[in-house]
């Protein structure tokens, strides 16, 4: 199926195309929503200490839980919801988890 220039690109045809080089690539991973970068930005992620303090990304400016003091790792490993969770505290008695790829360090608040 030859590619057709459009303002619409279909992923599905960026794979099976094997035509497809040089300029035309590189205008289309440009206009490919697959390569925006993200209102977060990703950075590589250390081994929280206790204490530190942490964010979760996708929590409003209104969220109570939004920062938290980080506690301990827990690791799921059942069948709903598996992987690495960080679990975080006010410092007043609230407790609480966020996917580890959705918590992030911020600096003391």
């Amino acid at each position: 199926m030859p590619m057709e220039n459009t303002d619409v690109l279909d992923v599905s045809q960026l794979t099976h195309n094997p035509e497809l080089t040089g300029e035309r690539m590189n205008e289309v991973n440009e206009a490919s929503p697959v390569n925006k970068v993200s209102d977060v930005e990703r950075v590589v992620m250390r081994k929280p200490v206790f204490g530190e303090w942490m964010r979760g990304i996708y929590a409003s400016e209104r969220n109570p839980h939004r920062d938290g003091m980080y506690v301990r790792t827990i690791r799921r490993t059942g069948r709903m919801n598996p992987g690495a969770f960080y679990e975080l505290t006010d410092g007043k008695g609230a407790f609480w988890q966020y996917p580890k790829d959705s918590a992030v360090f911020i600096a003391d608040a």
